[in-house]
């Protein structure tokens, strides 16, 4: 006597709200070939693709593995839909490990996988007169199905940067498409903030009446301290008293004097 397979813990099993003009379908693996070297083009059939009503960059969602008793999804922009045929196509890219690559790396024409969709909110304007989509290679089968659905007499432009020009597709009629490449010797550069720079050789603070009155200014010229990465900031110091007005700092007096104000403010380089 066999055991059951327990009930899944599914969200999905009910499809309402924004599922609820989706369907729920049982794909079959047609065919699954390389398309470039980073990239998996598979083909799926089922009965309810004759009658799918989706638009372009649209997604269907597939149930690629369980983890326990709950279902593992991962969604993929349906790259062409033959309804005649009932076949549908999608490409995926294969940059990572996890629960969607293994199983598109073991996927075979018979396998059978739950789908849902199509699903998506982002759509084409048909009022717009010309049409920008730029993304990596991740984005390349979503921005193409989109170029290549963009009304006749507008533009379409796609920036695109994909690994290298193995994985370059062709281009939809009408639109402007743009390669970048990413190269193997070219390091892979992180976000550098720029250090806090250097403090200005100027008076001591004890000698420059404004700048207590000035917060992350400087303590002796008294212009403005920029936080990092900033521009710095040139507006000279504004004396107080009935000289008034903006006037040019002058040499720093010997350091005697004023003792009991440099003592309660500590001198800045």
């Amino acid at each position: 006597m066999t055991e059951s397979a327990p009930a899944l813990n599914d969200p999905f099993a009910v499809l309402a709200g924004p599922l609820a003009a989706t369907t729920r379908m049982q794909l079959e693996v047609v065919d699954s070939s390389p398309l470039s070297p980073g990239m998996q083009r598979l083909v799926l059939t089922a009965p309810e693709l004759a009658g799918l009503q989706y638009q372009p960059g649209q997604d269907m969602m597939l149930m690629v593995a369980v983890d326990g008793d709950r279902p593992v999804r991962r969604r993929y922009t349906i790259r062409a839909l033959d309804r005649e045929r009932r076949l549908l196509t999608i490409d995926v890219v294969r940059h990572a490990d996890g629960p969607g690559e293994r199983w598109v790396a073991a996927a075979r024409p018979g396998d059978k996988i739950e789908g849902i969709g199509p699903r998506g909110k982002i759509f084409l304007n048909p009022d717009a007169d010309w049409h920008l989509f730029i993304g990596d290679d991740s984005a390349l089968p979503a921005y193409l199905t989109m170029a290549g659905a963009v009304p006749a007499g507008a533009r379409a432009l796609v920036i695109l940067e994909v690994p290298g020009p193995d994985a370059e597709q062709d281009a939809p009629a009408g639109a402007e498409v743009a390669w970048l490449h990413r190269t193997a010797s070219r390091p892979v550069t992180r976000p550098c903030w720029s250090r806090r720079p250097g403090r200005w050789r100027c008076r001591r603070a004890a000698d420059t009446p404004t700048w207590p009155a000035r917060p992350r200014s400087c303590s002796g010229c008294g212009r403005r301290w920029p936080r990092a990465g900033w521009r710095r900031s040139r507006s000279l110091p504004r004396r107080t008293g009935a000289a008034g007005g903006r006037t040019r700092p002058t040499a720093s007096p010997p350091r005697t004097g004023n003792r009991g104000l440099a003592a309660r403010t500590p001198a800045r380089a």
